[in-house]
């Protein structure tokens, strides 16, 4: 028991550490992209981190490949392949996204996507699973209604809103196959225990379709979009403070 508790509390500090190194990278870059004279220098590192982060993937699945046919129990290491990666492909697909849309729009993105990966890791490892459908329902909407008033997007803001809306009701989905389940679902012949028994998935709909609608406002009103973003901000705190009673 202990031994787990060590274990995730490690590999939160990593998250965190890998999350502020990424962070700065992308201040460095942002700030080097506003001068001629370092502004290739900046896509040049970027293409590198890239490359590295593609790299270490493949190395990570070696690893993975490696421990499975030796048999070994990896459950409670850090430096495992599952670990490495996890954490390269992240970085990869920030770096390779970067690379093919190098602006400041997509700096911008980067700033939001990657805090609000290590907000759903924590939730993910801290709170009940509900609590994370629910921030995560919130964070697709957020991205979905900021990319709506973005110049990554353009003219095809209907594919971002209408993604955006399509994992939130796949989020739902998912929620009503496990209730079905009792909790369980079914994934390639293993049964899974999701959520507890004292799981509460009305507030998961509640959330999903308050998002849904969200979506539907900002596009029918895009000069209130950023008001919308901060009231799915508001309302993860609340449910957050809610769900942190819970767990007292």
């Amino acid at each position: 028991m202990y031994r787990k508790k060590d274990y995730v509390t490690n590999k939160l500090l990593l998250v965190f550490t890998l999350a502020f190194a990424l962070l700065l990278l992308l201040m460095n870059v942002g700030r080097m992209m506003k001068s001629t004279a370092t502004f290739m220098t900046a896509y040049t590192v970027v293409k590198v981190v890239a490359v590295a982060a593609v790299v270490l993937v493949a190395a990570g699945i070696v690893m993975i490949i490696t421990e499975h046919s030796k048999k070994k129990d990896m459950s409670y290491r850090l430096l495992s392949g599952k670990n490495v990666t996890v954490a390269a492909l992240f970085v990869a697909i920030c770096a390779i996204a970067l690379s093919l849309v190098f602006s400041q729009s997509m700096l911008m993105l980067l700033y939001i996507f990657v805090p609000a990966v290590v907000v759903l890791y924590i939730i993910y490892y801290s709170y009940q699973r509900e609590f994370f459908l629910i921030a995560l329902s919130c964070i697709v909407g957020g991205i979905g209604i900021w990319l709506l008033g973005s110049d990554l997007v353009n003219t095809k803001d209907v594919f971002a809103i209408a993604g955006a809306a399509a994992l939130v009701v796949l989020t739902a989905g998912f929620a009503l196959c496990a209730q079905l389940g009792k909790g369980k679902i079914k994934l390639f012949g293993r049964e899974l225990a999701v959520f507890k028994a004292d799981a509460r998935y009305g507030i998961i709909y509640l959330t999903c379709l308050l998002v849904l609608m969200l979506l539907a406002a900002a596009f029918l009103a895009p000069d209130l979009a950023m008001y919308f973003v901060f009231a799915l901000i508001a309302y993860i705190v609340l449910t957050g403070v809610y769900y942190t009673v819970k767990l007292i």
